[in-house]
């Protein structure tokens, strides 16, 4: 962080000369900010901008946002209608925009109209270095004036937002009257992990009059934060078992399901959608052996600097030029740390073919413990033919497993860690100017961003095996030792070991199992350029109408390098000549953070010790670890590419205003050339060799046609009608272009799995009507939007009977296809209004809310008949709040809803088994939280913000509704401070 603060540094003295040439002290005091009635003022000014958009838009200034918790503007956006904010799936932080059921892979962010590169700090296909998604969290949110959330876009901006985009708006200083510097100091506390971190803004805004009435107006906000966004989580699988199944004939399944009647799937059903929040049971004769539970402490640590600064100089009346510079900086540390309680550790056993009950092998073999000594069923999992489990009984709720062939426990605790070492940066530069003509204007803009990350990752686990479990899961939500009782007795070589409390016992040290260690390094640079030139110019007036036609063209590109490496390592297991030589004592270490809810949780995986122990050159060749060579170098090769895209856009537009209707008319080009360095993998039944790699060079181009229509009609003072027809489309995500081809002779079929380079982009048909009403004091809007998409991609799997070039054998090819279709439909109301009409003292209160209804139908590969949404979008939104402001004091309290949503859905196979319980579906969130601010002099005020603060739980689930997956434990944040300007 070093050389990053002294840039910073450095930027702030390069505008030390200028700040000594402003007006002199007696102007400053006159020009001076006064804080009271933000609100009022912040807000009113953004409803005018909305009023006078020529898209369809929301706008929200920072005056109603606020302070937000931990610098992240995500959690702003989450006001908005139609917007929510999702995670990448690995943490549950807010990051990424959601608009209108449509997820961030395929929407745009952008700051001051200019596409930043994605910085790549999630995971998943929508995110992090193979996805589109930027992470809002790596911008300096003190920085942003307002947010703009374009859903209808005119022809002469970008095209690429299939849900809509974003724009953040920095400040300018010709906005504001004289000298101001602005400050903020503070903290957080994270109430889960007890601790507080400071952070601070500081932003320094002036104007100078210069000769010629020329204005110069300089701007710059640095702020610095420091965060855990940690959380931790209890998750639990469930596995169904087939009770008509003649493996599982010993368990009487078939009467337990009549018994206990019909089960439901989070899913829901095709008349009852699972995001009503009360799907109806479906007939799925279908009962849940309890497999696996694992708690998960996540600390995330992040040290965050950001820079923003813009400079402005009115030439004349016709003539402005402008320099905006953008920088950020990031450390971030992650700890993972998971402890499990497994209770089968060969539940996905596959003997290479389907059980045959008249010949049984080993592995499908178990011993009865109760009530008989007689030898215990093999239960088979699901519709798979061949993945057993060995259990003794089951029912919904409770469950025993039952032993090996040779009479062991099966069940096992195991301790995982992973450590993330994460350094970020971004920078932008933009320079342009605007010309204005007796009937014409001319804009010119330049720019250029960089974002780089580097990452280092630690991985491993150990276990203790021999453990034999019995469950209770009545309460599924419930998360207490009861739950899971030990039952080895007599024949357990454990006997009597306490599998919550692990002690490092060399008398027992066989008792420790290794697992599998990697070292992960990631190395990725994104660049960024762009050119784009506007013109516009006056028509003749005919018949009292007036209007432009306006024209551009913009040229950027976009270039992507990703190298990663890992190295896959093995500590000596029991058994193995240098399994002594492993110090296990000085390996495994305290938890500090000790438990996850009331689990105990004691002890992890010291992954820098054991790094440290296979990096030290006396143990390389002592036995106590081994490289897996292949397996690294396939990983390594696997993940590595070179991406470029080249994007040429043209549009040409009208605008006819005849007294109160506006429309705006015209359509947008876009061409994309696009350039992929990636690698085939050829495995051949010798295994993996160095000449088994080829790299190869892909290239394409596509174009798309953006007509567009938009109609604004003022029918009475204050009563706006809009109407839009538009379309717009978004680029294919980067995973399915990139990912590797890899051939593996091995297996029967052969099996190719390969990314899909000609996939086409993605579309959408859209039509969106609105009434807004302003008021004196506010807004007042409804709309409705249909989006009509085609062109979403799913894995696909085809099967070719005696392919020629692997000598007839049958082939099984899995490759992404754009066979997906959507819908998404629905209202959005909103309001702002502040009821001073009330007699004093209530006229300062303000009500702020919005609420979103959509219906989404897609159609996914082999699952047509389910009325299944797109991923990410829930039927219900709602954002509310009720305000009181006065001269000096503001108070908020607000609510926030969303009705659960899909995260990602089970792969169906070209046979079409399909593994329900893989479907993964996240729950409905409701959270509290409050802004409090006084002012205790005209400039300053104090001010106490909380989110979640009666400390809600969040839930997914995954393939019955009864059961969860995952339940998050985020409990409430507070953030207190000073703020003013002088």
């Amino acid at each position: 962080m070093t050389l990053n603060r002294t840039l910073v540094v450095l930027s702030l003295i390069v505008f030390l000369p200028i700040e000594a040439k402003a007006e002199s002290s007696d102007q400053i005091v006159e020009e001076i900010v006064v804080y009271g009635k933000r609100i009022e003022k912040g807000q009113a000014r953004a409803i005018e901008e909305q009023r006078n958009a020529r898209s369809i838009s929301t706008i929200i200034s920072s005056e109603l946002f606020g302070q937000v918790n931990d610098g992240n503007i995500a959690n702003a956006m989450q006001r908005m209608p139609g917007l929510s904010a999702d995670s990448n799936g690995a943490d549950e932080i807010p990051r990424y925009v959601n608009i209108r059921g449509v997820s961030t892979a395929y929407n745009s962010v952008q700051v001051d109209g200019i596409r930043l590169p994605v910085t790549g700090t999630g995971r998943g296909a929508a995110y992090g270095n193979t996805g589109r998604g930027f992470a809002l969290d790596d911008l300096p949110a003190d920085a942003i004036e307002k947010i703009d959330i374009v859903k209808a876009p005119t022809p002469d901006m970008d095209g690429d937002g299939l849900g809509g985009s974003v724009n953040l708006v920095t400040k300018s200083a010709l906005d504001y009257d004289g000298r101001q510097f602005q400050f903020r100091v503070g903290a957080n506390h994270n109430e889960l992990r007890d601790e507080a971190f400071g952070n601070g803004a500081l932003t320094f805004i002036d104007n100078f009059e210069l000769e010629n009435e020329r204005k110069l107006g300089i701007s710059f906000t640095t702020s610095y934060y420091e965060t855990n966004e940690g959380f931790d989580n209890r998750d639990k699988d469930y596995n169904p078992l087939v009770p008509d199944a003649a493996l599982n004939a010993g368990l009487g399944l078939e009467e337990l399901v009549a018994r206990t009647g019909r089960i439901s799937t989070a899913l829901g059903s095709k008349d009852k959608p699972f995001f009503l929040g009360d799907a109806e049971d479906e007939p799925l004769a279908a009962v849940f052996y309890h497999e696996d539970t694992e708690y998960n402490n996540n600390v995330i640590d992040r040290e965050r600097l950001g820079f923003a600064g813009n400079v402005d100089l009115q030439w004349n009346d016709r003539t402005r030029f402008y320099v905006k510079t953008l920088y950020n900086t990031e450390d971030t540390r992650v700890d993972d740390f998971r402890y499990h309680k497994i209770m089968d550790n060969d539940h996905g056993d596959n003997c290479g073919e389907a059980f045959d009950p008249l010949d049984p092998q080993s592995c499908f073999l178990s011993r009865l413990i109760l009530p008989s000594d007689a030898p215990g069923p093999q239960v088979r999992l699901g519709a798979h033919p061949t993945r057993r489990s060995t259990i003794d009984y089951v029912d919904n709720n409770v469950g025993r497993a039952s032993l090996d062939a040779n009479g062991n426990p099966r069940g096992e605790v195991r301790y995982d860690g992973q450590t993330n070492d994460i350094e970020l940066e971004l920078w932008a530069f933009t320079a342009g100017g605007s010309f204005e003509f007796e009937e014409s204007k001319l804009d010119v803009e330049l720019s250029f961003s960089e974002a780089s990350q580097d990452n280092f990752e630690l991985d491993g686990d150990f276990r203790r095996e021999g453990f034999a479990f019995e469950y209770d899961q009545t309460d599924p939500f419930r998360s207490v030792d009861a739950d899971y009782r030990v039952i080895n007795g007599d024949y357990s070589y454990l006997t009597n070991v306490d599998p919550f409390a692990l002690v490092v016992d060399e008398s027992r040290a066989d008792t420790i199992q290794p697992s599998f260690y990697q070292s992960e390094h990631y190395d990725s640079t994104e660049e960024r350029m762009q050119f784009k030139v506007d013109f516009e110019k006056a028509l003749p007036e005919l018949n009292g109408v007036t209007g432009t036609w306006k024209t551009g063209v913009k040229y950027s590109t976009m270039e992507r390098d990703y190298d990663y490496t890992e190295v896959q390592f093995d500590l000596a297991e029991p058994g193995d000549a240098g399994y002594g030589l492993v110090p296990w004592e000085s390996l495994i270490r305290q938890n500090p953070y000790e438990k996850v809810d009331s689990q105990p949780m004691p002890y992890v995986p010291d992954m820098e010790a054991i790094y440290a122990f296979v990096r030290d050159p006396a143990n390389a060749n002592n036995g106590s670890f081994t490289i897996d060579e292949d397996g690294s170098f396939e990983d390594s090769v696997e993940q590595d590419y070179g991406y470029e895209e080249n994007i040429l856009a043209m549009y040409l537009m009208a605008t006819f205003n005849a007294g109160p209707i506006e429309v705006i008319a015209g359509a947008r080009l876009e061409y994309t050339d696009v350039t992929v360095d990636r690698f085939v993998i050829n495995e051949g039944n010798d295994g993996l060799q160095a000449s088994d790699v080829t790299q190869v060079t892909d290239d394409r181009d596509y174009h798309n046609l953006l007509p567009g229509i938009l109609v604004k009609w003022e029918v009475i003072d204050n009563l706006l009608i809009r109407f839009a027809a538009t379309e717009t489309f978004a680029r294919p995500q980067l995973v399915d272009l990139i990912n590797v081809r890899v051939v593996d002779e091995q297996d029967d079929p052969v099996e190719i799995e390969e990314g899909n380079f000609r996939l086409p982009p993605l579309e959408s048909d859209n039509l969106d009507f609105v009434v807004e009403y302003y008021t004196d004091s506010g807004l007042w809007s409804i709309g409705y939007f249909r989006k009509d998409m085609t062109g979403f991609s799913f894995p696909a799997q085809v099967i070719i009977e005696n392919a020629p070039e692997f000598g007839g054998r049958q082939l099984a090819i899995t490759t992404p296809l754009a066979t997906g279709r959507a819908r998404n439909e629905g209202l959005e109301l909103s309001v702002f209004e502040r009821l001073d009409f009330l007699p004093t003292p209530f006229d300062g209160l303000f009500v702020n809310a919005n609420y979103t209804y959509t219906e989404s139908e897609a159609e996914y590969p082999n699952r047509e008949s389910e009325n299944l949404p797109t991923r990410g979008a829930s039927r219900h939104l709602f954002f509310g709040s009720l305000g009181y402001e006065t001269d000096r004091f503001t108070g908020e309290i607000q609510y926030r809803y969303r009705s659960p949503y899909i995260e990602g859905l089970a792969f169906v196979d070209a046979q079409g088994a399909n593994n329900f319980t893989e479907d993964d579906l996240f729950g409905e969130t409701g959270t509290w939280g409050f802004n409090l601010s006084y002012q205790v002099m005209d400039n300053i005020e104090v001010f106490l913000n909380g989110t979640n603060i009666f400390n809600e739980e969040n839930a997914s689930r995954q393939g019955y509704a009864r059961y969860p997956e995952d339940v998050y434990y985020n409990e409430r944040r507070i953030a207190i401070g000073l703020k003013g300007s002088f």
